[in-house]
């Protein structure tokens, strides 16, 4: 499991560490990047714009334990009971 920080604001402006001045806008449920500027970071959680969450780690590449994506359709070849298809 991994320590993460998400957005529980309607949006934050996170500044990024990475040599040079950057920013990322990041909208409620959204993961901080890991080069989020700590001090930054801490910013973000004494105003309450973000919290600590543990998600659980990726499974390696290759192990087809893939979690599903929610809200795909897929084709069963079959109608729902009482359909019936469409008269011309």
């Amino acid at each position: 499991m991994a320590v993460k920080y998400q957005v529980k604001a309607a949006a934050a402006v996170v500044k990024l560490k990475d040599g040079r001045p950057s920013e990322t806008y990041l909208y409620r449920g959204g993961l901080l990047p890991a080069n989020a500027d700590p001090a930054h970071v801490k910013h973000l959680l004494d105003t309450g714009l973000i919290t600590k969450v543990t998600v659980a780690d990726p499974a390696p590449a290759g192990t087809g334990d893939a979690p599903a994506t929610e809200g795909t359709a897929q084709p069963t070849g079959t109608q729902p009971a009482g359909a019936t298809a469409a008269k011309k």
